[in-house]
């Protein structure tokens, strides 16, 4: 997990904390399992574009999915 990926990490787990929102119940909400969310903050997963920008709704954050991403564009070798 990359420095910028984890810092985004931390951001959720401490809106997480903050909220009082149980694990649990932002998993229900987003359509996604507690083990989901538990190993994404413990740094052993990614979520997915629309599970995170989901997870950050649920927490009324201001994060894009695509900022912890890089940027490089396919190209025909990639196809």
């Amino acid at each position: 997990m990359g420095k910028q990926t984890r810092s985004m990490a931390n951001q959720i787990r401490d809106a997480i904390r903050a909220s009082g929102i149980r694990q649990r119940e932002i998993a229900a909400r987003i359509g996604v399992t507690e083990a989901m969310i538990s190993r994404f903050l413990a740094g052993r997963s990614w979520l997915g574009e629309r599970t995170f920008d989901a997870l950050a709704d649920v927490l009324g954050l201001k994060l894009s999915s695509k900022a912890g991403r890089s940027k490089r564009r396919r190209t025909r070798k990639d196809a």
